[in-house]
């Protein structure tokens, strides 16, 4: 009996032990709502597509045109939505020896790099937490990249200022503190 309860002391602070020890799992990653520069909510750039399937049940994935492109354009990808059925990921999908992920658009305010910049956040947060490194005006949007971390920032349609509509590449002092951020984008 006594050796009994002595293997399920060890048996419990074992399983302890590697359960607070191990590294985060894709659908655990999805659940920290943390964006990393290669991945984000469970999947990763560069990975099958089959790896999105492992993580959200084929009900919150659909086929559509994704929102990171300009108004007008086709790109269709995989949308991924969250527990409200709001759209949370856009997956961009190319053909490399098999179905692969290229880009990931982050859409839900939820997910934040480390830094607690994302989506709803603003180029000020940016610029206090980064530092500017490039912006560039395309297809109505701001496309803002930071020191440090590798990603494109995306703002809101509208509050952009006239210089950047005359001159894609304007002095980054120009771009607004206050303008939103309304995706984040992350490539291969």
């Amino acid at each position: 009996m006594e050796r009994f309860k002595l293997f399920n002391k060890v048996s419990f602070l074992f399983f302890i032990i590697l359960f607070f020890t191990s590294p985060l799992t894709y659908a655990e990653e999805a659940k920290e709502f943390i964006i990393n520069e290669d991945s984000v909510g469970g999947i990763k750039i560069g990975d099958s597509i089959d790896s999105i399937y492992t993580v959200y049940p084929e009900d919150k994935i659909r086929l559509e045109n994704l929102k990171g492109y300009a108004e007008g354009q086709f790109c269709p990808g995989l949308e991924i939505l969250n527990d409200k059925n709001e759209p949370s990921l856009d997956v961009l999908i190319t053909w490399k020896d098999g179905w692969i992920i290229e880009s990931i658009y982050v859409l839900d305010k939820r997910y934040k790099t480390k830094a607690g910049v994302g989506p709803g956040s603003t180029i000020g947060d940016l610029r206090e937490k980064y530092g500017l490194e490039s912006v560039t005006f395309l297809g109505g949007r701001l496309y803002i990249s930071v020191k440090g971390f590798k990603a494109s920032f995306i703002s809101q349609f509208g509050g952009i200022p006239v210089e950047y509509l005359e001159n894609p590449n304007a002095p980054l002092n120009l771009a607004p503190d206050d303008l939103k951020i309304e995706m984040v984008q992350l490539n291969i």
